[in-house]
């Protein structure tokens, strides 16, 4: 909800880029959190794989919905007119 003093509740997107130093805990630690908060769609950007995985909650829990590479495009239910390639999201 957004209210006049600040934005309150959980996010419906959260975007995780792994990097080497979190990318062993960070998604096993984030995974229950998120999900208890309801954040509704969860991906992880593993720029060293060259991957994409898109998580959808349902039931209280996160299901894999895509795992994307190269030129695999990827699109979000809450925004679907907007799209892009996860090789453009990963260019060095």
């Amino acid at each position: 909800m957004i209210t006049q003093e600040n934005v309150q509740g959980a996010p419906d997107l959260v975007v995780e880029v792994l990097s080497q130093a979190t990318r062993a805990r960070d998604p096993k630690a984030k995974f229950q959190v998120y999900a208890q908060l309801g954040v509704r769609y969860y991906w992880v950007v593993d720029p060293e794989a060259e991957r994409v995985q898109a998580f959808a909650l349902a039931c209280g829990r996160y299901a894999e919905v895509a795992a994307l590479r190269g030129n695999d495009r990827l699109r979000c239910p809450l925004f679907p007119d907007v799209s892009t390639t996860v090789g453009d999201i990963l260019v060095p």
